[in-house]
């Protein structure tokens, strides 16, 4: 069994700090996807603008976010692609 009190603060810690870093509509999608029970979604869907946004995150954001994967038993496709985009990363011109 998952345990979705770790999940869920942990998800909404990565939604806080993400919130200066995406639109206001996807903050409340994310937060929305939570209050529903829909944490797998919301897990994904992270990763996605994480990924598709470049955004930059922390070895920490990161680790946090494979340790969700893990609990939650998702692919390790969704957060292996966030590896590279730490901020001492180069982001694509």
């Amino acid at each position: 069994m998952h345990d979705f009190t770790f999940i869920d603060k942990t998800l909404y810690e990565l939604i806080i700090k993400l919130k200066d870093k995406i639109n206001p509509s996807e903050y409340e999608l994310l937060s929305e996807f939570i209050e529903v029970g829909e944490e797998g979604l919301c897990f994904e869907t992270i990763c996605a603008i994480i990924s598709d946004n470049e955004i930059s995150i922390t070895e920490e954001d990161y680790n946090k976010i494979a340790q969700i994967g893990k609990v939650m038993e998702i692919q390790e496709k969704y957060w292996l692609r966030l590896k590279n985009l730490g901020p001492n990363t180069k982001k694509k011109s």
